[in-house]
């Protein structure tokens, strides 16, 4: 199934990027990789994974991040990319908005 990724995730990338390399240069890359091979990865996966604030939610193996997706009729659609370390209330608006 095809994987449609929102303008929110894909700024919610840019800011994981910018985060990551601010503490050292060139992670930003390796959280970008990662974080792709989990989007891509969905395509085989999606629905698996556990519901969480109305969104599935796959969790990043390298980096405390998220990928809150949901199952649309023609494909995945990827709504948000937020780091885990945030309060839950934050969470729950990011998806609610």
């Amino acid at each position: 199934m095809n994987v449609r990724l929102l303008p929110a995730a894909l700024k919610d990338l840019e800011v994981g990027v910018r985060f990551y390399d601010d503490q050292e240069p060139g992670i930003g890359k390796c959280y970008l990789d990662e974080l792709f091979a989990r989007i891509r990865e969905l395509e085989s996966t999606s629905g698996i994974h556990r519901l969480i604030f109305g969104h599935h939610r796959c969790l990043a193996s390298k980096f405390h991040t998220a990928i809150y997706y949901t199952l649309e009729p023609d494909f995945i659609l990827v709504r948000r990319i937020l780091d885990l370390r945030r309060d839950p209330k934050w969470l729950r608006r990011q998806l609610s908005n």
